[in-house]
């Protein structure tokens, strides 16, 4: 058998094998940010939910978060795809135009509960202080300033 047989294989084998590989591309979070998220509702089990992260002056996805397994540590997501600045500017304010009666309702469920269709799941971090909120579809019992809130979200993510 000839070196050229044995080394020519060995040469596509080790190509094909080191550019599949996967490559860490997680993206930590460091500093003041916003994480949104659109799930639950009536969904196939294998389907992904897409999270946004706004933060450090871009807009980023993560669409590999099956429903049923959103992280509930906003380091656990991987935020690798950075997205058009575009994008990034119709949301970049939003984390300072958060009505301020959401502070005082960390954790919170926020409007009423409508079966199977879905819910916002928002993180926030400011000045190191975390906070969550589920937005339900129905908003119609929140005050005016969550509603506007609420729709931006809607119609940005």
């Amino acid at each position: 058998m000839s070196i050229t047989k044995i080394i020519i294989p060995l040469f596509v084998f080790a190509t094909v094998f080191f550019s599949c590989t996967k490559k860490n591309t997680h993206f930590d979070i460091k500093g003041d940010y916003l994480i949104a998220g659109r799930t639950g509702g009536f969904i196939e089990p294998s389907a992904n939910a897409t999270y946004y992260l706004v933060s450090n002056g871009a807009l980023r996805a993560d669409n590999s978060e099956a429903y049923r397994s959103i992280p509930t540590n906003a380091n656990n997501f991987n935020f690798s795809v950075v997205l058009p600045a575009s994008k990034y500017d119709s949301v970049k304010d939003l984390i300072t135009s958060i009505p301020a009666e959401l502070f005082a309702k960390n954790n919170a469920d926020i409007g009423l509960l409508v079966e199977d269709a879905g819910y916002f799941d928002v993180r926030v971090s400011i000045n190191g202080v975390a906070y969550k909120w589920t937005f339900e579809a129905d908003q119609t019992s929140s005050s005016p300033a969550v509603q506007q809130f609420v729709q931006r979200l809607n119609n940005n993510f």
